[in-house]
């Protein structure tokens, strides 16, 4: 039994240095403005088929192509620019990408010719404008209409063969219990599961 115990403890002990080994060789990065982010306050990342990464900033859009940094910024002089440099969520589906603006509501940016298109807020349900500017999830579903979760408002989806909004509020479809909404994910079913 002795031996057994010895064996057991040198193996654990054995092991644990092994692991406290590997963990002092992590290859770690760090990324800012210094290093050519556009802004130290990352809130999302993905990356997209093509093998760029993404980072948003509340400074501007961050393109990542292994090597350096390029940047999509608010500029008044060009209409198709980003609208507004608070970025608090992305989605990206096909070749666009969905982004949620603080204060500002939502715009898609066309990631083959690198335009973006904003999309007003009116509260009141056009088919050509969100509910609120604050959209806390974005998905797509099966069929490739994109899915806005605006938080104390309601789900806007975005049908991209009509080019317009339908828009789901507690009003209007007495289910939807909770306008509270934090993230989004589609799962393999084709389910939409909300947080």
């Amino acid at each position: 039994m002795t031996k057994i115990l010895t064996v057991f403890l040198t193996l654990m002990a054995t092991s644990l240095l092994a692991q406290s080994v590997s963990d002092r060789y992590v290859s770690v990065q760090r990324f800012d403005t210094h290093s050519g982010l556009s802004g130290n306050k990352v809130t999302h990342i993905s990356q997209t088929s093509n093998g760029y990464l993404w980072a948003a900033t509340h400074n501007g859009l961050n393109r990542f192509d292994g090597e350096r940094f390029d940047w999509y910024q608010q500029n008044s002089q060009i209409e198709t620019s980003l609208p507004g440099n608070q970025i608090s969520t992305f989605h990206v589906h096909g070749d666009q990408m969905w982004l949620s603006l603080n204060e500002m509501g939502l715009a898609r940016l066309d990631v083959g010719t690198g335009q973006f298109t904003g999309f007003s807020v009116d509260a009141s349900g056009r088919p050509d404008a969100v509910l609120s500017d604050l959209i806390f999830a974005i998905q797509h579903d099966r069929q490739g209409r994109i899915w806005l979760f605006q938080f104390e408002q309601g789900i806007s989806i975005y049908d991209p063969n009509k080019q317009q909004f339908n828009h789901m509020t507690t009003d209007s479809h007495p289910w939807l219990t909770s306008l509270r909404f934090f993230d989004a994910e589609l799962a393999s079913d084709g389910r939409i599961w909300l947080a």
